[in-house]
């Protein structure tokens, strides 16, 4: 069994195919591995390549490569990062197996040379980390600090079901959609989850465009307009800063009565106990998705506007100190994406 939290028993990474926090996907009782180069061997993330410092065990999507004399660390892991995707079979599932990773062809300084390229390599990782851990851990704050304001909130001002004040439409798409997708200057924009980003707060602009006539078939929204996405990552909501239209994926939540500060209502929507609520709803249903009925159930607090004003600006504030640090988090990346460029060139 793998356990989610590294404790006295369970104290041995466990890594996977995934990217997402480097592969780590628990924690085991024993060890198959120290101080080794692993690789993603098929799937999405095939040629992603790795250094895993001390014990470890991984799953068997994992590709490893093992030295006795030092090669397996950190300098080589990076040289072979560099060009393992271009050896990826993508026929059907995506493969990079043992024999062709064998014979990837690798210039490497020598050892000693490596030793200190692994050295700096290890400072950087060790400060990219880091930067990491700072954002999850404020990420983690806000959640608590919003179970805490909306706990609050509800106990002293009244419950509402979020229908009886807001009117909740669905998008709409015009198919098949690739016949109205534009790059015109007339065209409008059209909105994707994919434009959205899971921690920002607004939609500041699209990828695509379609045609006029596709956005008669599709719903129109416009600037501080709030969507909230109904499939996929669901419950996701955004505020707009671009008029556009959005596909079925989407839902549009339009307070016409202005009874709701936008920033609040979106910090609610995206709570842990509206999402609660969204799963309580949709349960023995076979996908997760929202509809408007659904959505309209949703029973949230409701203060006077100035105290959601209020209980925005702190949440909004948060959400900038996250920002700032996840901006300096892609700089350390970039930073160390270029100097591993120059140092294998």
């Amino acid at each position: 069994m793998v356990s989610s939290s590294n404790t006295a028993e369970y104290k041995f990474p466990v890594y996977s195919s995934q990217t997402k926090s480097d592969g780590l996907l628990g924690y085991f009782d024993s060890y198959l591995y120290e101080n080794a180069i692993t690789w993603t061997t098929d799937g999405a993330n095939a040629g992603t390549v790795h250094y895993r410092d001390g014990k470890f065990y991984c799953t068997n999507v994992c590709g490893v490569l093992l030295n006795e004399n030092g090669y397996a660390n950190r300098c080589t892991a990076a040289i072979l990062g560099s060009l393992s995707k271009k050896y990826v079979s993508y026929v059907g599932n995506p493969k990079l197996m043992n024999n062709i990773m064998s014979e990837i062809p690798i210039v490497i300084p020598s050892l000693e040379e490596q030793y200190k390229i692994d050295s700096l390599i290890a400072v950087l990782d060790k400060r990219i980390k880091a930067q990491q851990m700072i954002i999850f851990h404020l990420k983690k704050y806000k959640r608590g600090v919003t179970a805490k304001l909306i706990a609050a909130i509800e106990k002293k001002y009244p419950v509402v079901k979020l229908g009886d004040h807001v009117t909740i439409m669905r998008g709409g798409s015009p198919r098949p959609i690739d016949a109205y997708i534009t790059n015109v200057e007339n065209g409008i924009r059209w909105i994707k989850i994919g434009d959205a980003l899971p921690d920002q707060l607004y939609i500041l602009d699209t990828k695509e465009k379609i045609k006029p006539e596709g956005a008669k078939k599709s719903r129109r929204v416009y600037d501080g307009d709030l969507i909230l996405s109904n499939s996929m990552s669901f419950g996701r909501p955004y505020i707009l800063k671009v008029n556009g239209c959005i596909h079925d994926g989407w839902l549009l939540i339009r307070d016409e009565e202005k009874k709701f500060d936008k920033r609040f209502l979106c910090f609610y929507l995206a709570s842990d106990s509206t999402l609660a609520q969204y799963k309580k709803y949709a349960a023995g249903s076979c996908v997760n998705n929202l509809n408007s009925e659904l959505v309209a159930s949703v029973e949230i607090g409701m203060p006077p506007i100035e105290q959601q004003i209020h209980v925005a600006d702190i949440l909004e504030k948060i959400d900038r100190q996250v920002q700032a640090l996840s901006t300096m988090y892609a700089l350390l990346n970039r930073v160390r994406s270029a100097l591993l460029q120059q140092l294998f060139i």
